[in-house]
């Protein structure tokens, strides 16, 4: 499988380069396992960076409402809601759905798809609106929902000039929205292991049930500094980040971020589509880099194939009753 920064980063730097040849906003993912790209002996130019595979995790972690199991997401679906609605269950160790439906009136963006994305579809691209499977444009305005779970949104951290690209007329709420599947956005930091002579901070940004679920398999597989003390805050204007223009891979229809502080991607503020990313800095553990990417790819919340979204249930409510009606009718002829 095409591993965006990785494969790019092992095949050379003709391919790095090629990488980089166009900005685009969507994508189907980068066909494998993206991520955030960077050699670990020079600036890097790639769009992806996956590595070794994250295990499921057994270990611990401080999250947003304290100590979590690292095993609990993967053998067990978590429930996700949208608004009062249950939309069904999502777990690390889902594959994704093929199913796809459409959301039914009364409930929050009615008349969009939900469901269709599956594991292989996850990673997107250092741009907003990318890991929609199958699609290139960018922004999330009015798109429907492959893995079940809405866009982020930056707040007020994006600024006006990408405020139309970031959150299109606010129409996913500001990040403390409770209501979002999974809950509101936290962020949280991780430092490589032995990083005393390295202070670079990565930052995961995501709903609360998909962090939740990600920081005991991100602890377990990858080792990072300090662990005891990992835990996920919300996400607010004030937070530390990360901010859109220091995201270096997208995930999972743009509903998962991981950033690097310090980088500053300032193709992000361009209204030209084929603008070129900011080159990465010198990563200095490219296997900690890839061991985030993995395990982020590979442990990500996503729908069970099993689940029975809301809006499935209603359409095989609204069949299931018309069915119903048929036979009373047909009864009364009988009798």
């Amino acid at each position: 499988m095409y591993v965006p920064l990785v494969s790019v980063w092992l095949n050379g730097d003709k391919k790095k380069t090629k990488s980089l040849e166009r900005r685009k906003g969507g994508g189907k993912g980068g066909g494998g396992k993206g991520g955030s790209e960077g050699g670990s002996s020079g600036s890097s130019e790639g769009s992806g960076s996956s590595g070794s595979s994250g295990s499921s995790s057994s270990g611990t972690s401080s999250g947003s409402s304290g100590s979590s199991s690292g095993s609990s997401s993967s053998s067990r679906g978590v429930p996700v809601t949208s608004g009062s609605s249950n939309t069904g269950t999502a777990s690390a160790a889902s594959k994704g759905t093929t199913k796809i439906a459409t959301i039914p009136s009364g409930q929050p963006f009615a008349g969009r798809t939900f469901g269709g994305g599956t594991r292989d579809e996850i990673y997107g691209t250092r741009q907003y609106g990318s890991g929609y499977p199958g699609q290139t444009v960018s922004g999330v305005a009015g798109r429907g929902f492959p893995f079940g779970f809405w866009p982020l949104t930056f707040g007020g951290l994006g600024g006006f000039a990408i405020a139309h690209q970031l959150n299109n007329n606010h129409e996913y709420g500001d990040p403390t929205n409770s209501s979002r599947p999974g809950g509101a956005l936290l962020t949280v930091p991780f430092q490589p292991p032995n990083s005393s002579n390295n202070t670079q901070t990565f930052r995961l940004l995501s709903d609360n049930a998909t962090l939740t679920a990600l920081i005991p398999s991100i602890i377990s597989s990858c080792s990072p500094a300090s662990s005891q003390n990992i835990k996920a805050t919300p996400f607010t204007n004030s937070s530390a980040g990360p901010r859109p223009e220091q995201v270096i891979q997208y995930y999972r229809s743009s509903s998962i971020a991981l950033g690097l502080d310090g980088y500053n991607n300032t193709s992000v503020f361009s209204n030209n589509t084929n603008a070129t990313d900011t080159p990465l800095p010198t990563i200095g553990n490219q296997t900690f880099l890839n061991c985030l990417n993995s395990t982020i790819g590979n442990q990500a919340l996503l729908l069970d194939d099993s689940s029975n979204s809301s809006a499935a249930i209603g359409m095989q409510f609204s069949g299931y009753l018309l069915t119903v009606l048929v036979v009373v009718h047909m009864m009364r002829w009988i009798v």
